[in-house]
């Protein structure tokens, strides 16, 4: 069965919408290219879901779901999960590393400081 083509076309507007914010998000330089890699993957497999949905339904029916919606809504759900972990972890990085940064920078200074001193 397939999705009635008002909200195939809704969907793919809204794909089309969300890789062009990535896009301009990219090119302002708000986001870094290695982080842009998972946001435009997940943007072009919206699209290609939306434009030949026939897969996506024959799998989610495979796998027992009711609805391929409910299939789509896991999916994404599991998508975003995995994107926010890789953030969270990318941010406690950063943050030991900036940890690390101030201390070494508060060691320099302080050994200026006792160089100027002496």
């Amino acid at each position: 069965m397939m999705p009635p083509l008002p909200l195939q076309v809704l969907a793919a507007t809204a794909s089309v919408a969300y890789l062009f914010l990535v896009f301009t998000a990219l090119r302002r330089s708000r986001m870094a290219v290695r982080q842009s890699v998972l946001w435009l993957l997940s943007g072009v497999a919206f699209l290609l879901c939306s434009a030949v949905p026939q897969p996506l339904i024959w799998a989610a029916h495979k796998l027992g779901f009711e609805a391929p919606s409910n299939a789509v809504f896991l999916v994404w759900l599991l998508a975003l999960t995995a994107l926010i972990f890789y953030q969270s972890v990318t941010t406690s990085r950063h943050a030991g590393q900036l940890k690390t940064l101030c201390q070494e920078l508060a060691i320099a200074l302080a050994e200026l400081e006792q160089r100027r001193k002496t």
